[in-house]
């Protein structure tokens, strides 16, 4: 029985040949199939490395592209294919899509990348190829344009007005010198505090006698040309000249009424081509009678030290509206030393140079040919972003007083205008009114479309010298009433800030009365205006997009008051 049993088993038992057969089989199958994941996983591997790194190209593209935005799609547009083709994505080239559009808003730039890459492993389980897409956006806030819409800076005496209360925009560019006290109105500038307090104590944001907001670099002002039109750029009165703050009458320290009383052919480089006799670009006056011409010049309590004012010229910039990515060295850089002398008179007659050399060929050096006077700065060409930095010895004590604008005339005094050009404050800037019993009305603050959810956050010193208390009132675009305004008053003692303060006070249509020396005299105050939702304007129209400021001041005055604007959150960002 166990024969036949054992018989059996064996006639059922599997021979060891066909046990090797299947096997290596099995073995086949398993390791085609290891060689697949494992091909599958480098190949994703891949995906992810090229994934990564068309993310990195499509972020540099659109960070690249959007500083142009929202006034220069071409060229944001262009930037961003120049900035992803360097990193090796092409439109149309080894299958890339490279699409460029605006975002969401105005001032956002989208890039999205799209390449198929072929699989070295995978295809063995049928996958030849991959698709990735990439895409970022981002969004830049330019530094906020101040003061101006125009081809000028400033009043302009010689534009035919002869009222003082027709003058535009009704105030002066100022900067003062190193050793100012803070509180005659300069926060930026003035190196020094406590020499002349406040009612209150001393100005705000002040330390051991020094102004912690100070910069030697003074002030800088944005020209923005959008031709290849060669343009010469103007000063108004670039030098200090202190003959007071009304040109007072009589000024008997520096003679300006013998001034007065020359002839114009016996002033070297007298500026003849508006026909103003010396008579009306030297008149004298008062608090209540103040010359067109008159800028306001004047030293102020301390030290006795003229300032010297140095105007330099550099552009164009790699980032629209950012002087600090100007590459290139200055243009033109000119310092007028301040004026030592104590007879205009006498010293207006005279051939001898003033400054070593002109900024532009061919003109004159003289004093007359610059006081109270336009005179060349410097010639540029070609369109972008240009400076004219305006800054003054650390030394230096009181105002230097000035205008600016743009020309495409070379000689001193005359003006033939250009069109699309502006000049205007980068951020901040400091302005001069030395005309009362009038309302200053001018351009503040243009805030651009693509702000909205933001807000425009205005802060200002020292807003009045004036005496009677006046008031001002902030307005936007074309003229709408601001109802969302907040503001932190100033504050009894001495702050140090950023921020000045809280957002406590709530302003109806964004005025601000009771504007007093008592109560504002070295002080900072900052106002916040929230940008509503779906904020737009008309970007191609230089006078659309900003936010105004009128000032009624019912009396005398003689005020420097600096202001400084930014929207809050950063300048330019990811934000996809």
């Amino acid at each position: 029985m166990m024969r036949v049993v054992t018989r059996v088993a064996r006639a059922f038992r599997p021979r060891r040949d066909e046990e090797e057969g299947f096997f290596l089989v099995f073995f086949a199958l398993i390791l085609t199939l290891l060689l697949g994941v494992a091909g599958l996983a480098v190949d994703f591997s891949n995906w992810t490395y090229q994934g990564q790194q068309q993310q990195k190209a499509a972020d540099a593209a659109a960070l690249a592209g959007a500083v142009y935005l929202p006034d220069d799609v071409s060229s944001a547009v262009s930037t961003a294919a120049d900035v992803a083709a360097k990193n090796g994505y092409t439109n149309g080239v080894d299958d890339t899509t490279v699409v460029i559009v605006q975002g969401t808003r105005a001032n956002q730039l989208k890039v999205t990348i799209t390449r198929t890459i072929k699989n070295v492993f995978a295809q063995a389980i049928g996958f030849t190829s991959h698709t990735i897409t990439r895409s970022g956006t981002a969004e830049y806030q330019k530094p906020i344009a101040m003061g101006s819409p125009t081809s000028q800076f400033g009043n302009d005496p010689e534009s035919g007005q002869v009222q003082p209360a027709a003058q535009y925009p009704g105030f002066w560019a100022s900067v003062q010198g190193g050793k100012t006290d803070k509180s005659q109105g300069d926060g930026y500038a003035a190196g020094v505090c406590g020499r002349d307090p406040s009612p209150n104590g001393a100005a705000d944001n002040c330390q051991s006698g020094g102004n912690t907001d100070y910069d030697k670099n003074g002030y800088t002002y944005t020209v923005h040309v959008t031709s290849d039109t060669p343009i010469v750029l103007q000063a108004y009165d670039p030098l200090q000249v202190d003959v007071g703050q009304y040109c007072e009458d009589p000024y008997s320290a520096k003679n300006l009424r013998g001034a007065m009383m020359l002839p114009a052919g016996q002033i070297p480089g007298y500026p003849t081509p508006t026909g103003v006799p010396p008579s009306q670009r030297y008149a004298t006056g008062d608090a209540n009678n103040v010359s067109p011409y008159c800028t306001g010049d004047g030293a102020l309590p301390g030290p006795a030290a003229t300032v010297d004012t140095t105007f330099t010229t550099t552009g164009p910039a790699t980032i629209p509206g950012d002087p600090n990515s100007v590459k290139d060295p200055s243009i033109c850089s000119t310092t007028f030393p301040g004026y030592k002398g104590t007879d205009l008179a006498k010293d207006l007659t005279s051939g001898s140079n003033y400054i070593p050399s002109a900024p532009v060929a061919g003109q004159p050096t003289t004093l007359g040919s610059m006081f109270h006077a336009w005179y060349p700065l410097c010639q540029i060409s070609g369109a972008g972003d240009y400076f004219i930095r305006v800054s003054t010895n650390t030394g230096g004590n009181g105002d230097s007083i000035f205008s600016l604008r743009a020309c495409s005339s070379v000689s001193v005094g005359a003006c033939s205008p250009v069109s699309g050009v502006g000049i205007y404050g980068t951020a901040r800037m400091s302005i001069y009114a030395n005309i009362g019993n009038q309302s200053s009305n001018f351009y503040l603050a243009r805030v651009l479309p693509g702000s909205d959810g933001r807000s425009l956050v205005l802060s200002a010193f020292d807003l009045a010298d004036a005496a009677v208390p006046g008031s001002f009132t902030i307005s936007g675009p074309n003229n709408s009433t601001i109802n969302g305004c907040d503001y932190n008053p100033p504050g009894a003692t001495s702050r140090q800030g950023p921020p000045w303060g809280n957002f406590s006070t709530h302003l109806p249509n964004c005025t601000i009365t009771g504007v007093s020396h008592d109560r504002y005299n070295g002080r900072w105050i900052q106002i916040r205006i929230p940008i509503p939702k779906g904020y737009t304007c008309d970007v191609t129209n230089p006078n659309d997009c900003w936010f105004k400021i009128s000032f009624t001041f019912p009396g005398s005055v003689h005020d420097t008051t600096t202001w400084q604007a930014y929207l809050d959150g950063d300048p330019v960002r990811l934000i996809q």
